[in-house]
């Protein structure tokens, strides 16, 4: 699977006009941002490369999280740091190959309403470092570079 990302404009242009997209975020798909993206050339492939894999939706959170670090740590473990904290590319991944894994995680803050709630499910609202532990997607890689090894078994 190739990793999408969104171009920085896309990005700004949701945070500053987000009564226009505001809806579109309880969509059951991602079908209009795509086709919104894709018009205006903002949503992109990286040069990243994964192996195809799937997120756990168990109703406990606790439990989803916990595996979802191992999963999406397994799959991303050659990232690097530098790359991890690039906004565009956590953003693009969440409207584009995890739109449900966004709708799973942060449905209570999408039904909400509330701008900042939903912008900080997507995006980096509150600095590159609070915001790579606040994002819905990005805090699970971070959480699994500090804490996860494969290898430890207690």
């Amino acid at each position: 699977m190739q990793l999408m990302y969104l171009s920085q404009e896309a990005i700004n242009d949701i945070k500053m006009n987000f009564k226009k997209y505001k809806s579109h975020f309880n969509d059951d798909t991602n079908e209009w941002f795509m086709d919104q993206f894709q018009k205006r050339g903002w949503i992109h492939g990286s040069k990243i490369q994964v192996e195809n894999f799937e997120m756990d939706y168990d109703e406990n959170f606790n439990l989803s999280d916990r595996k979802n670090i191992e999963i999406l740590h397994d799959a991303l473990k050659e990232l690097s740091p530098a790359i991890a904290t690039d906004e565009r590319l956590w953003a693009g991944m969440l409207f584009g190959q995890f739109w449900k894994y966004a709708k799973y995680r942060r449905a209570e803050e999408l039904q909400s309403g509330i701008e900042r709630d939903i912008l900080n499910s997507f995006f980096f609202m509150r600095g590159i470092k609070r915001s790579c532990f606040m994002n819905c997607l990005s805090r699970l890689w971070w959480a699994g570079r500090l804490f996860y090894d494969k290898e430890l078994t207690i």
